[in-house]
């Protein structure tokens, strides 16, 4: 079978699109949604009602993505080009997220199969966003880049810094819960979080086997090099 040719640029910005799409669903499906959404949705639940609406879920995901870049050239004492390139993936990843959510405000989901569904469906979708958007040399989002950038320079293996990182978010947002709910009150940290952590390795896998049998991936513009 021939396969289909995409532009890698264009599988970056579908990747991000269909990512978002796939947050947006797990709140819907309120089991939880993913350890490094986790603070992001957290801040905004407590700042859009205790402060402004201005403080949307996209909104409060970019200020994070923000700081975390921030944060990343403190320890690295150092700045790079493609550090913009991030914040960038990070921005258009929050407005397409509050893109969603305002679509699918009004849609509640109560029937407990149809919950179970709608959140497979949001694993599924970022799973084949987080395919996608790796098929790009376009750096990742904040966080991914942070892991990448940190453990490099560090000369820390990578699936321990990222390991580390991934619980380290898991703590602030069980703090942020408490903090913000009160004590035995988990919001955003729920069993689909543990689940997402289980599966996400496997399913990101198998998007990518998937993608890689239908598509031949080529760069529309000569920028690689900026990135390597």
């Amino acid at each position: 079978m021939n396969k289909l040719k995409f532009p890698t640029e264009f599988a970056y910005v579908l990747g991000l699109l269909l990512l978002s799409l796939g947050t947006c669903l797990s709140t819907k499906a309120n089991f939880g949604v993913s350890m490094i959404a986790a603070p992001a949705y957290l801040i905004h639940l407590f700042l859009s009602n205790a402060v402004s609406t201005f403080f949307t879920f996209g909104r409060c995901e970019i200020m994070l993505e923000m700081l975390v870049i921030f944060i990343m050239c403190l320890l690295l004492r150092k700045f790079k080009f493609g550090y913009l390139f991030s914040l960038m993936a990070g921005v258009i990843y929050g407005l397409f997220l509050d893109m969603w959510m305002m679509i699918f405000k009004d849609v509640q989901v109560v029937n407990y199969i149809f919950r179970v569904i709608v959140f497979t469906l949001a694993q599924i979708l970022s799973s084949y966003g987080i395919a996608l958007a790796f098929k790009s040399y376009l750096p990742p989002a904040a966080y991914d880049f942070f892991v990448k950038e940190v453990s490099t320079n560090f000369n820390i293996k990578l699936s321990i810094f990222k390991t580390a990182f991934d619980i380290t978010f898991c703590i602030i947002s069980i703090i942020l819960s408490f903090s913000i709910f009160g004590f035995g009150h988990f919001e955003g940290i729920k069993l689909g979080t543990i689940i997402i952590s289980l599966v996400n390795g496997t399913t990101i896998g198998i998007a990518t086997s998937h993608i890689e049998k239908l598509f031949t991936f080529y760069d529309i513009y000569p920028l690689r090099k900026i990135f390597d």
